[in-house]
This record gives C-alpha cells, sequence and structure tokens, in this order.
C-alpha cells in the first residue's frame, strides 16, 4: 500500500488511516509498558493518528510521550500492521520499540492520557485485550529480549 502523507484519505467509499506505536520497555526492570484506557476499559500499547506532516517515528514517539506521560528513545522500527476497523476504516499502523527515560516533563493534556502499567514480560499477551497486538508481542520477543538483555 502506497504511504500517505496526511491523517485520512477517501478512496472508492474506503477511509486510510495511518497510526504509529510503540511497544515501551523498561530496561532496569525488564518490564513492558502497556497503557490502560478506562474509556474502552482494554490494555494495549501506545499509538495515535499521524498528524500531517508527521513521519511514523515521530507519530509514535508522541503519542508514547503523551499517553505514557514518559519520555521515551526509539530504538527500532518493527513492522507495519494493517486491519479494517469495526467502522470499515482501512488502518495502517507502524511499531516501533522504545526505551523508557523516565518521567516526561512536557505538559500533557488530561484527556490524551492513559493509565501506564509496567507488565512482567511472560504476562504481556495474557494481559493484552486485543489479538492483533498479542500476536504483534509475540512475533518481536527476540527483538525485544535482546533490547532488555542488552
Amino acid at each position: 500500500m502506497k504511504q500517505l502523507n496526511i491523517i485520512t484519505q477517501n478512496t472508492c467509499d474506503t477511509t486510510y488511516i495511518n497510526k504509529a506505536g510503540s511497544i515501551l520497555i523498561n530496561t532496569h526492570t525488564k518490564k513492558i509498558g502497556l497503557i490502560y484506557r478506562h474509556k474502552q476499559q482494554d490494555f494495549s500499547f501506545p499509538k495515535g493518528h499521524q498528524e500531517e506532516n508527521e513521519t511514523p517515528l515521530e507519530c509514535a514517539k508522541r503519542e508514547t510521550i503523551e499517553e505514557t506521560q514518559r519520555d521515551v528513545e526509539i530504538l527500532t522500527s518493527l513492522q507495519i500492521q494493517e486491519y479494517l476497523s469495526k467502522k470499515g476504516k482501512h488502518i495502517t499502523v507502524h511499531w516501533f520499540l522504545a526505551k523508557d527515560k523516565g518521567p516526561t516533563a512536557q505538559i500533557i493534556e488530561e484527556d490524551l492520557k492513559h493509565d501506564l502499567i509496567w507488565i512482567d514480560f511472560d504476562k504481556v499477551v495474557e494481559t493484552l485485550s486485543y489479538d492483533n497486538l498479542k500476536e504483534l508481542f509475540k512475533s518481536n520477543t527476540q527483538v525485544i529480549n535482546d533490547f532488555l538483555n542488552s
């Protein structure tokens, strides 16, 4: 699929949405950061909509900082997932691996924040709410382990 330079594009009655997010790791505690979204009552990795003129990497970093209130360093690109939303929108998500750098000094709007929950590596799959995120984690366990143990 051709990469879009804007957040959404309508083509033949199909809406395409670009997002980016990260799997957040803490190399000191060896834990994985998940967000708990109260509105959806789910556990997820931080991610969100790509803004106009923003790269997927920039989006992943911004969204992770906003949703977790933690500064992060993007370590590597992981993969791209594509799926149809319940409303029939074609979603493309660029996933990255990010390292926790501690609390952010940025002022984050309250409606952008979610609860950050640090989970043991072996509990991540059973904690995540969505199958596609479970598969994302499972397919990247070696890369995540390599960075956690480096």
